[in-house]
């Protein structure tokens, strides 16, 4: 959970500031949530709601209530109010400036995860079924340039060390081992074959089970 999606313990508090300074500073909660939040959106509601109060300040005459800048003045305290309480209500209850759920962010992670799991599964019939196909496409080989999306498979018998390295979190002696042994044997024809040939730890092989594959 990033910091603009957690819940804020006291952010009603901040109710307070417009509604006790009768809306002159309105424009100071959302100077905070802007510095919270970093984002421009927030800022420019902050400079606005202080705009305003100054122009109410500087053209409210003394002696005259019935004037624009007395309806501008109360705007800004009702409306500025009733703002900071719903923005700092969303904000408790863990919604965060971008105005989603902790609920909403996990379900766009799930989503993602599922998705690149599907691109995985498409790649592989592609590499089982259309192998020659599969090699041009570049599947399961991140250390070329290409621009299919294979889901961020391993082909284990064609990538150089470092990429076992970097992708997979494969100490480098492993790596070299695996290359080593993949050049003396052929080719590995699963991940059974990994772990009977080389040093690797079945943990490490089951754990990037999901993304290896094994082309011909």
């Amino acid at each position: 959970m990033s910091k603009s999606d957690a819940p804020v313990r006291g952010a009603m508090w901040w109710v307070l500031v417009p509604l006790l300074s009768v809306g002159l500073l309105t424009a100071v909660p959302f100077g905070w949530l802007a510095g919270r939040t970093k984002r421009a959106r927030n800022t420019a509601i902050a400079v606005a709601y202080a705009v305003a109060a100054v122009l109410a300040l500087v053209f409210i005459p003394e002696d005259e209530t019935d004037n624009w800048a007395v309806a501008l003045a109360a705007c800004v305290w009702i409306v500025g109010t009733a703002h900071t309480a719903a923005v700092m209500s969303v904000l408790r209850r863990g919604r965060g400036a971008a105005g989603r759920s902790t609920g909403e962010v996990n379900r766009e992670v799930l989503r993602a995860a599922m998705e690149r799991e599907d691109l995985r599964r498409k790649a592989r019939a592609l590499l089982a079924e259309h192998p020659v196909a599969a090699a041009e496409m570049r599947i399961g080989r991140p250390d070329l340039p290409r621009t299919f999306d294979d889901g961020g498979l391993i082909d284990v018998n064609a990538v150089p060390a470092d990429v076992l390295v970097r992708h997979l979190g494969w100490p480098a002696e492993r790596a070299a081992e695996v290359v080593a042994v993949r050049e003396r044997l052929g080719r590995f024809a699963d991940g059974k074959e990994l772990i009977a040939f080389t040093e690797l730890s079945p943990t490490r092989v089951d754990a990037a089970r999901a993304v290896l594959v094994y082309s011909a």
